[in-house]
């Protein structure tokens, strides 16, 4: 797997820009009325691990510098979003509320924006056209024990 695909899967990354631009994110939408809490309230503090919320939507926010211990990685950076109705969306790498709430009615799958939109898996999100073979990868027996 390679560095770019483990930071798109879980925020891993050795790359200051994908870490910067995780901490401008969370700034932004703190400054657009998101409110903020530590996700870890006793071990970490909002600059490394934060919870936000705004008009239904949740979010996620990794923002870790490991940069000065050894480590495979130097830094976590993730934002993961999540709509009022549970299924998560695309997140834009820039801050964009208006792009958020767009992102209700976009496949995450193939990007076909303003389309009706059907969960698959625990929380995602996608079109009527990506929906079968969506279930079929995810969906396997067992999948929601």
């Amino acid at each position: 797997m390679s560095e770019e695909s483990v930071r798109k899967e879980f925020g891993f990354t050795n790359n200051k820009i994908w870490y910067e631009r995780a901490v401008a994110w969370r700034e932004a939408a703190v400054a657009d009325g998101w409110s903020i809490r530590p996700t870890y309230e006793k071990h970490e503090p909002v600059e490394r691990a934060a919870q936000l919320m705004k008009e239904g939507f949740a979010c996620q926010i990794l923002t870790r510098d490991n940069s000065t211990e050894k480590r495979k990685y130097a830094f976590e950076a993730t934002v993961n979003v999540w709509a009022p109705d549970g299924m998560s969306i695309l997140v834009p790498d820039v801050y964009d509320w208006q792009a958020i709430k767009a992102a209700v009615r976009t496949c995450s799958a193939c990007g076909a924006s303003d389309v009706d939109v059907h969960r698959y898996s625990f929380a995602g999100r996608c079109c009527e056209k990506c929906l079968p073979e969506l279930k079929a990868k995810y969906e396997k027996p067992g999948w929601d024990n």
